[in-house]
């Protein structure tokens, strides 16, 4: 909410006391102890299509600056917007109409948060095959299954060995594309 209203003070906005405190509306969720009263202040004399479109527009200007601002203010808007998705308040409408809720869901989450950044880029598979072939040889010299020439003794256990790894190979793949969609908040 400070975000908004400092972004109307930097556009020259100005926000009326009414409409700062209906940026807390809430029907069913905590918010200011007079909202009824200025709940019905507002019906009277604000239009609210207008209204939604000023903040509207606020709040799409004050994400494209805390975007440039870097990962963290991304991530503020981030949280902000997954804790207030959860309960029932007249902002999200206005999120919804500048497109952060729906459009840049990912690209927030991106810019946020350096693991689903990682996770989704062709680097976490370099990052594996390396990991997956050092551990494979790490395992496998220590079992003794490289000959003191360097060359590999082919028997049973290394095929089960080998077997193991690519199961194990495979689990990990099937996690990284089944994980971004049992992670999402229903």
């Amino acid at each position: 909410m400070a975000q908004i209203t400092d972004q109307a003070q930097r556009q020259g906005v100005p926000l009326s006391e009414i409409e700062r405190k209906m940026l807390f509306f809430s029907e069913r969720y905590w918010t200011l102890p007079d909202m009824m009263k200025v709940n019905d202040e507002f019906d009277e004399k604000y239009d609210s299509d207008e209204y939604e479109r000023k903040i509207s527009d606020l709040i799409a200007q004050a994400y494209k600056r805390a975007k440039s601002d870097g990962p963290d203010a991304a991530f503020a808007w981030n949280e902000a917007l997954r804790l207030l998705s959860k309960e029932d308040h007249y902002i999200l409408v206005m999120t919804a109409r500048a497109g952060l809720r729906n459009k840049d869901a990912k690209e927030l989450m991106s810019a946020a948060d350096p693991v689903f950044n990682f996770r989704t880029s062709s680097y976490f598979f370099a990052f594996l095959f390396v990991c997956t072939l050092g551990a494979f040889l790490v395992i496998t010299r220590h079992f003794g299954f490289w000959g003191r020439t360097g060359g590999v003794v082919s028997n049973d256990r290394l095929n089960r060995l080998a077997g193991y790894g690519w199961l194990v190979l495979g689990a990990l793949a099937l996690l990284w594309f089944v994980g971004p969609f049992t992670s999402r908040r229903r």
